[in-house]
């Protein structure tokens, strides 16, 4: 994760990475079960951010009991943000064996909160089955 610009945190930055983590960590959640594939994209996902992977798997472990994480759909400064979520959330969706309502219910959310309804629509439509 690359939030350090003339040795300053990019707070913007950093809240925007805690974002798209706690967004996946939720979408994740929404059907109370978690598949290998949400496993491994939100593990790749996490890194890339340059969350350790330690941190990754046990956030991963403990969602399902965490009654303490904010469920607002998060309000991204950089708008990319969003859109990487989206296309992060339609793989982990698509890849669901019996995929649910509100993990997609939940992306529309994020649309909605960012001003991206229209780009939801779009992509959803021509992406999800």
């Amino acid at each position: 994760m690359n939030n350090f610009h003339d040795g300053k945190i990019n707070s913007k930055e950093f809240q925007d990475n805690s974002n798209l983590l706690r967004a996946l960590l939720l979408i994740i959640s929404k059907d109370k079960n978690i598949g290998d594939h949400e496993v491994r994209i939100f593990i790749h996902e996490g890194m890339a951010l340059g969350y350790e992977k330690d941190f990754c798997e046990n956030a991963l472990k403990n969602i399902l009991q965490n009654s303490f994480i904010d469920q607002t759909p998060p309000v991204f400064f950089n708008k990319e943000n969003a859109l990487r979520i989206f296309h992060v959330g339609i793989r982990i969706i698509n890849e669901d064996l019996n995929p649910q309502s509100m993990k997609i219910e939940f992306l529309e959310k994020i649309a909605l909160a960012n001003n991206l309804s229209g780009y939801w629509k779009t992509i959803a439509y021509n992406k999800i089955p």
